[in-house]
């Protein structure tokens, strides 16, 4: 029993060791901060153009009047890179030299503005080797946002029936009189929308130390639909610190949700356009048409008012018939009238009862 706890604790030691040392491997291939994954290559690496190269860096760099701030730091692998930029400077690729070789990290397309754990290929003794140099490649771009809103104009459409409660007809003595039952229903039987409209402010900033040219602004929805931008007619300098506010509206054909993309374009190879993107949806209507309607009766006194959120609305009431002072037979007719709030449509019902006054 004594061998075989030992050989169970042995066994769970190893173990425990064995992990400990994969978790604490180093290697080519370990990911920077945001995933980016290093490509090697042997040997040292040409300064390519639009690239900066860094010597002998130490522990803090900050360059490109002050865009571009790099550090290192040491860990248990080895010393490791960081970086940030500010000021529209936008990272392509990144270097880093040690030993006879170096990594790539591409960051083409991905909007990064900060990575760390960087870090030189992996030699022999099983750490990264010490940063001999590093090299980082750029350019500079617009800094580009915008809002999106979808807006609405619904109009209601409205219907108004009557009813005779007490039968179609009925016998009055001469003089006498009736109090009859009527109702009337009105409701809202649906409604058109129109005017549909995606709207925003596209805002442009130039936070570089360069002035650049805007030549062209394209906005479209994801549908597939252009938008008319407005206030910044190109092409236009943006001068460094510059912003500039552009209005836009687009008019998709129905109130699917999508995004809405803008494009802005610049004659310079220094300082790029950008890019920004926004959501959009539809909520409740903007301009509501028609959301309530006056209904009046020819034998009820004032009106009464029935919006959207009511319908179908009805109301149940009687009218006076009589007094007919000799006999006849007439007929007696209820009209209940509406009147739309906004447009002033209108409608109407009505029903008739005939009432008998015997001899």
């Amino acid at each position: 029993m004594k061998n075989f706890v030992t050989f169970t604790l042995t066994v769970l030691l190893c173990t425990v060791l064995t992990s400990f040392n994969l978790i604490g491997q180093c290697a080519n291939t370990d990911p920077t901060i945001k995933g980016i994954v290093p490509n090697y290559f042997s040997g040292n690496n040409m300064q390519g153009a639009g690239c900066n190269r860094i010597n002998l860096p130490g522990s803090r760099v900050t360059v490109l009047n002050g865009a571009l701030t790099i550090t290192i730091v040491n860990t248990d692998c080895g010393q490791v890179v960081s970086w940030f930029t500010s000021g529209g400077l936008v990272i392509d690729a990144f270097i880093v030299k040690g030993g006879n070789d170096h990594n790539v990290y591409s960051y083409a397309g991905t909007g990064y503005n900060s990575d760390g754990n960087l870090h030189s290929p992996v030699t022999s003794s099983g750490k990264y080797a010490n940063v001999s140099h590093y090299d980082f490649c750029y350019h500079y771009e617009l800094t580009v946002s915008k809002t999106a809103t979808g807006t609405y104009t619904r109009q209601y459409d409205w219907d108004i029936t009557k009813e005779c409660l007490g039968g179609s007809s009925i016998n009055l003595a001469v003089g006498a009189t009736a109090n009859y039952p009527f109702k009337w229903t009105a409701t809202n039987t649906g409604y058109t929308d129109s005017d549909i409209k995606v709207v925003g402010t596209i805002t442009i900033e130039n936070n570089t130390p360069f002035s650049t040219t805007v030549t062209s602004i394209a906005d479209a929805l994801s549908d597939g639909t252009a938008a008319s931008v407005s206030g910044c007619p190109t092409p236009f300098v943006l001068a460094p610190g510059a912003s500039k506010d552009c209005s836009y509206e687009a008019s998709p054909d129905d109130l699917a949700a999508g995004v809405n993309t803008v494009t802005v374009s610049t004659n310079s190879s220094v300082v790029l356009g950008g890019e920004a993107i926004a959501n959009y949806t539809f909520g409740s209507p903007t301009t509501e048409i028609d959301k309530c309607i006056t209904v009046t009766d020819n034998c009820q006194a004032g009106s009464t008012t029935v919006c959207v959120s009511q319908s179908p609305f009805s109301k149940s009431y009687n009218c006076q018939i009589g007094p007919y002072l000799r006999s006849a037979s007439v007929t007696y007719t209820n009209k209940v009238s509406f009147t739309a709030n906004t447009t002033g449509a209108s409608g109407s019902a009505f029903c008739d009862v005939t009432v008998t006054t015997p001899k």
